[in-house]
């Protein structure tokens, strides 16, 4: 793709507006949220979406670094290095930052 970036920005938000009506549909129908269906709480998709805008460029360049590192093959050594690294090094802040 020509954009790359504003590609998977777009998908992120795109994805994290489809988990939040998901979400907001599971908790109507088993009866947990107690407004009806006509009410939808907008904070949390706000609150993905700021998150997918933040993030996803972040990641992006993680990714970008991990690759440039240990190189872009698939071999399994080369993944185990690089998910040894993303999970250890940069999972744990990432979901710090998220929560």
């Amino acid at each position: 793709t020509e954009r790359p970036t504003e590609a998977k920005l777009t998908t992120s938000v795109s994805f994290n507006l489809i988990a939040d009506a998901t979400a907001q549909c599971i908790a109507k129908a088993k009866g947990s949220d107690k407004r009806g269906w006509g009410v939808w709480d907008a904070l949390p998709p706000l609150r993905l979406v700021i998150w997918g805008l933040l993030s996803t460029p972040i990641v992006d360049r993680w990714l970008e670094f991990l690759d440039s590192t240990f190189g872009h093959g698939t071999d399994v050594p080369t993944l185990l290095k690089k998910l040894s690294i993303d999970q250890l090094l940069f999972g744990p802040w990432l979901l710090a930052l998220f929560l």
